[in-house]
C-alpha cells in the first residue's frame, strides 16, 4: 500500500509538469471557495474523475497500485475537460478493434481535439491491452508509458485554455491556416519563404519545411518524404512575435517542441544552412538527440555542427 507521502509527491509531480509546460495552475483552495477539486485516495478504484469544472466541489480518485503521477495526469486531464483519446469522434480513422473486444463509445466533444493529430501516446490514451490496431503505419507505442504529458497533450491544453506568451503558438491543419499568422522557417533556393510544418510518418510526428497548398517535406532515415495532405502548420495567432532562432549545438531549455518519435521522445524545430548542388540553402527541419536534420531533393542531411539554429521563445 502506498504511503500518503508518496501520494502527495505524485500529485505535486503532475502539478509541477502542468505549470512548466502549460498555463494551467492548480492552487490550494482558499476562503471556502465553492469550486474546487478534492483529490481522494480510494483503493476500490485505479482512477476516476468528474469531467470538467462543475462550479462546485468535485473529485478525482486514485488508489490501489495506481497511485503514480501518470494516473494523476490522466484523471486530472479529465478534470480539465479532456476525454479519452481512443473515444475521439474521429478515432475510426486511426484505430480499429480486434475481434472479441468491445469498442469504447465516442465523444461528441470536437472542441478538445483542437483539430490536432490523433495521439497514440497521449496521457489520455489507454495502453494497448490487445484490443487496438493502429491504422497509421509504424505505430507500436501506446499510452503515456509513465512519461506524463505528450507533446500533443501540451499543444491541446495550451490551445483549449488559450495560453499566451511563449505558449501562444498553435499547430493548425494546413487547410485552415491564416497565412498572416504562420511562423517563418527557412527559405527555398529561389528565396521563397518556407514555413514550419509537421506530419505523421512511420509512427513519428516529424517537423519539417512546408508551404501551404504545396505540402510538407520531412526527413526519415536519410530520405525526404513529401506530403500534400494531412499536415499541420505552426502558427502564432496572437502575433506575439515571441519566437526566435538561436544557434546552439545543444537543446535550449526554451526550445519549441515540434513533434515526437514513435517512442515518445520530443523532436524540436531547427533551421539548417547547407551548400548543396551549387545552392546556399536554409532549410527547416528537426532537432533530435543533439543533432539537426534537413531535407533537399529527396535526401535527408545531418547538419554540420554550428550550421543550424533552433526555434526558441
Amino acid at each position: 500500500m502506498s504511503h500518503p507521502i508518496s501520494r502527495v509527491f505524485e500529485v505535486i509531480s503532475f502539478i509541477s509538469e502542468a505549470s512548466t509546460k502549460t498555463c494551467i495552475r492548480f492552487v490550494p483552495r482558499q476562503n471556502n471557495e465553492r469550486a474546487f477539486v478534492r483529490i481522494i485516495r480510494d483503493d476500490n478504484t485505479c482512477g476516476v474523475a468528474i469531467i470538467c469544472r462543475t462550479g462546485n466541489e468535485q473529485w478525482a480518485k486514485f488508489g490501489g497500485g495506481c497511485i503514480k503521477s501518470t494516473v494523476m495526469v490522466h484523471e486530472l486531464g479529465h478534470t480539465l475537460c479532456f476525454g479519452h483519446e481512443q473515444t475521439r469522434f474521429d478515432r475510426d480513422n486511426y484505430i480499429s478493434y480486434r475481434p472479441g473486444c468491445n469498442p469504447d463509445g465516442k465523444d461528441n466533444n470536437h472542441e478538445t481535439t483542437r483539430e490536432l493529430f490523433y495521439d497514440y501516446v497521449s496521457s489520455q490514451h489507454y495502453n494497448n491491452d490487445g484490443c487496438y490496431n493502429a491504422k497509421l503505419p509504424g505505430v507500436t507505442t501506446w499510452g503515456s508509458g509513465d512519461r506524463g504529458l505528450s507533446v500533443l497533450d501540451i499543444n491541446k491544453f495550451n490551445s483549449y485554455y488559450e495560453c499566451g506568451g511563449c505558449l501562444s503558438y498553435r499547430w493548425k491543419p494546413y487547410a485552415k491556416v491564416d497565412a498572416s499568422t504562420m511562423i517563418a522557417g527557412g527559405k527555398e533556393y529561389t528565396g521563397e519563404q518556407q514555413y514550419i510544418c509537421r506530419v505523421y510518418h512511420n509512427g513519428d510526428i516529424i517537423p519539417g519545411k512546408g508551404k501551404p497548398n504545396h505540402g510538407c517535406w520531412v526527413g526519415y532515415n536519410g530520405v525526404e518524404y513529401h506530403y500534400t495532405d494531412k499536415y499541420e502548420i505552426l502558427t502564432d495567432p496572437s502575433r506575439s512575435n515571441s519566437y526566435v532562432w538561436r544557434q546552439d549545438n545543444n537543446q535550449p531549455s526554451n526550445a519549441i517542441a515540434g513533434g515526437r518519435d514513435n517512442v515518445r521522445n520530443t523532436l524540436y524545430i531547427s533551421k539548417c544552412n547547407l551548400q548543396l548542388h551549387g545552392y546556399n540553402l536554409q532549410l527547416t527541419g528537426k532537432f533530435h538527440n543533439g543533432a539537426a536534420y534537413a531535407t533537399f531533393a529527396g535526401v535527408e542531411y545531418k547538419c554540420p555542427s554550428g550550421s543550424y539554429q533552433i526555434l526558441v521563445c
